[in-house]
């Protein structure tokens, strides 16, 4: 690794799950970014004794051989993790992932389109997902497109109902397209660090519905570029996202009629009428920059790993 490196004037250490040590091997400046602490996920992909030891090593790695270098996080969240295991605040630096500036945006699909993107992991809960659209699909018809892969898809695929689509990964210029003709991204993860993709279809004017966990908190503004929900509440949403009727029954695409204001619930804030969608066109954090590559609060039945 030291022969890899070289010689250089700042060496900055990823920690993403199973570190790379940096400071053990190498003797410059060094720097870590963190997305998020693994915590909870640990388990979730090993037996008992190798997850309990994947969190005594990340634990060690970024409290204890980076204790004198400083730390970039990506979003709040991720820096109350790093405080929690231990790291001095002083040391932390946060630096909020941003996205670029998207092309001319397409219209939105005229029936209802709902996606879901990302790493086909368990952490990400997609068979979640696809037990809660057999329950909503009576309600709002339309499709159910997940793009992405992993480990999980040919699980995955075995247990999805009719109107559901895997499309594997697919490129920028259609991610753009789908991300515009959706009418919600929907998140059901378990953790994350930011949330990219929510500031993905924000940029594009496409509220993002998911579950109120720490990660997506930073990357969603509650009732203005979408809604988090704690159990059952997501469901609700998704079938009733405004007190008259279901998004289903809802006309309106981008650049014509826009699409009546989300809500949760009555008390719950609604999406402002003005924009793309429903959505304001000021996005919150969404800043032009290159993209810098918790625990459940969904419900109870469902904590488990997707």
């Amino acid at each position: 690794m030291t022969r890899t490196a070289g010689g250089c004037d700042l060496l900055v250490e990823v920690c993403n799950g199973m570190p790379y040590l940096a400071p053990l091997w190498h003797r410059g400046p060094t720097l870590c970014l963190v997305n998020h602490v693994h915590t909870d996920l640990w388990r979730m992909r090993y037996p008992a004794p190798a997850a309990r030891l994947g969190r005594r090593l990340e634990h060690w790695a970024l409290a204890g051989t980076h204790r004198g270098n400083l730390m970039v996080a990506v979003s709040d969240s991720t820096a109350a993790a790093l405080r929690d295991l231990g790291v001095a605040p002083d040391r932390i630096r946060l630096v909020h992932n941003g996205v670029e500036e998207p092309g001319p945006l397409v219209p939105e699909a005229p029936e209802p389109l709902f996606l879901a993107m990302g790493r086909l992991v368990e952490y990400k809960r997609i068979d979640l997902l696809l037990r809660l659209w057999e329950r909503v699909r009576p309600v709002t018809g339309g499709r159910l497109v997940i793009v992405g892969d992993g480990p999980e898809r040919a699980r995955l695929t075995a247990l999805a109902g009719p109107d559901v689509t895997f499309t594997g990964r697919i490129s920028e210029q259609r991610k753009h397209q789908l991300l515009c003709s959706a009418w919600l991204l929907l998140h059901p993860s378990l953790v994350e660090g930011w949330g990219l993709v929510a500031m993905e279809a924000a940029a594009r004017r496409t509220p993002t519905l998911g579950f109120d966990i720490p990660g997506l908190r930073d990357s969603v503004e509650d009732g203005t570029t979408g809604l988090l929900a704690r159990g059952e509440r997501l469901r609700r949403a998704l079938v009733h996202p405004g007190p008259e009727r279901p998004a289903a029954a809802r006309p309106g695409r981008r650049g014509g009629r826009p699409r009546r204001p989300l809500q949760m619930e009555p008390d719950r804030p609604q999406l402002p009428g003005g924009g793309r969608g429903g959505v304001p066109p000021a996005v919150p954090r969404a800043v032009t920059a290159p993209c810098a590559t918790p625990r459940c609060a969904g419900p109870s039945p469902c904590s488990g790993p997707s």
